[in-house]
């Protein structure tokens, strides 16, 4: 990412790491710390400083980590900010329903001209489906006294998903005063398996972009696989409005306009 944008990691103001599964179950030190030691990014202060973060907000935490950045960059135009995410099997061959591929993103952002960006953020909690989709860590004396991580996803989920998103996107694009037909692209979450599709038939066909078949299920890193590959096509250029359509367990639901 650094390298294709031509940036020097010392220029990075802030970077926020919004991943859920991790190696070993790792919680502290923040991810981001490392993160931000291994790209060099001013990992010792000589007057100036990078502030990095983890964010837990599921599988919306890639655009709840741009929205926060937005935010800091919107009170000084001047900042630089990095969101990364991954999600990896915390102890590879002991975990029960973690179905997800390893993979990362991570995206720059940066101050743009007045018509250009990111121009509204609106997130939602629908606590009624909480027990779709459960992540839950559990000792096992069986296995070397490790921890184990249980993913149990109801075969519920893709439908309730479907459901509450309906329900944000028509609120969302109301209050923007927006039609469907306006939206150019939609960069999504990549799962759970069929997602996309269920976008799709909510009206936005082929402005979806799916990168299912190339990488398979992927959870917080979803996403950003999506933009990447919308800016590799070409059509993340073309298009004039871009709504991002994030889901997570909870369930959570968490749209951007771009």
């Amino acid at each position: 990412c650094l390298k294709k944008a031509k940036v020097d990691p010392c220029s990075i103001d802030i970077i926020v790491n919004s991943g859920v599964y991790k190696q070993k179950h790792i919680g502290e030190p923040a991810l981001a710390s490392m993160i931000q030691k291994n790209i060099g990014a001013n990992p010792v202060w000589k007057g100036r400083g990078t502030f990095s973060f983890d964010l837990n907000n599921g599988g919306c935490g890639f655009l709840t980590g741009i929205e926060l950045v937005n935010g800091f960059i919107l009170s000084d135009p001047s900042k630089l900010g990095l969101v990364v995410t991954s999600d990896t099997e915390p102890v590879r061959g002991l975990s029960e329903g973690f179905d997800y591929k390893p993979l990362a993103s991570a995206v720059l952002l940066k101050a743009g001209r007045e018509d250009e960006g990111f121009y509204h953020f609106k997130s939602w909690t629908y606590p009624d489906y909480k027990n779709d989709l459960l992540g839950i860590v559990k000792f096992n004396h069986h296995s070397n006294n490790k921890h184990i991580l249980i993913v149990d996803e109801k075969n519920s989920y893709l439908y309730d998903c479907a459901k509450c998103v309906n329900k944000s996107l028509d609120e969302f694009l109301n209050e923007m005063k927006i039609k469907k037909e306006e939206i150019d692209l939609v960069i999504a979450s990549q799962s759970p398996h069929d997602f996309v599709d269920k976008l799709r038939e909510c009206g936005f066909e082929d402005k979806v972009v799916d990168v299912t078949s190339k990488y398979g299920k992927i959870h917080t890193a979803g996403a950003g696989a999506a933009l990447d590959q919308a800016i590799i096509d070409g059509r993340f250029k073309k298009a004039k409005n871009i709504l991002f359509v994030l889901i997570g367990s909870g369930i959570i639901v968490s749209i951007g306009l771009y």
